[in-house]
This record gives C-alpha cells, sequence and structure tokens, in this order.
C-alpha cells in the first residue's frame, strides 16, 4: 500500500476510505494527486498520458467515460495505448459531474495547439 486517505486513526463512518496500492515488487508513484476522482471532485489534469491509464483511472470513480480525436479527424480511439490525452471535459479544475470525455490523439502526433 502507498497511501490511505484518510490517515489510519482519523476514522469517521460517513467517509469513502481510499487506498493507493502498486503491484508487489513496484514502486509507489511519487505522488497520486490526479489518480484519484470522482464525482463532485475537481477534474485532475491528465494531458500527456497514456490514455488506456486515464480511462482506466477515471472509469472506475465516475462512470461514463469516452474519448475523441482532438484533431476533429474523427478517427477511432480502438488501440487505447496508441493515443495520449491532450485535454478533457469537464476541463481541469470543473467539477466532474458523472462523465468524463478525453481529447487525444495519436502518441506520434502533437496535440492541437501544441508547439
Amino acid at each position: 500500500m502507498c497511501s490511505q486517505e484518510p490517515k489510519a486513526g482519523e476514522a469517521d463512518p460517513e467517509t469513502l476510505v481510499v487506498f493507493s496500492v502498486v503491484k508487489e515488487g513496484e514502486s509507489c508513484p511519487a505522488s497520486t494527486e490526479g489518480y484519484l476522482a470522482m464525482p463532485g471532485d475537481e477534474m485532475p489534469s491528465y494531458v500527456g498520458r497514456n490514455l488506456m491509464d486515464a480511462m482506466d483511472q477515471m472509469a472506475a470513480l465516475t462512470g461514463e467515460v469516452t474519448a475523441r480525436d482532438a484533431t476533429g479527424k474523427g478517427r477511432g480511439t480502438d488501440n487505447e495505448n496508441d493515443w495520449r490525452v491532450c485535454g478533457s471535459t469537464p476541463a481541469v479544475g470543473e467539477i466532474i459531474e458523472e462523465s468524463v470525455e478525453f481529447e487525444v490523439v495519436p502518441n506520434d502526433e502533437k496535440c492541437p495547439g501544441a508547439k
């Protein structure tokens, strides 16, 4: 286990307890910020992250998670490992309602507006 929120000893029967874990032998990330988001929370930034990882993290916590080609070309994102996140709806810092949509590009392309 990498972290626990709330911390041990901070009992509250009304509070959701979230454990951050990794597989045995793997290192804990330096920070779990942006990994745990659910409806009512502010949308964290997933920009630059692999689409599959971003979708897996959000789907486990929010509900409907979709992706669309950020270039407007309408390409499907069937192989989620081949795409990366450029943005999201809701935008970073906005409140997550029930669904999240990621704007994505193939790994070998730049996000629209990126230099």
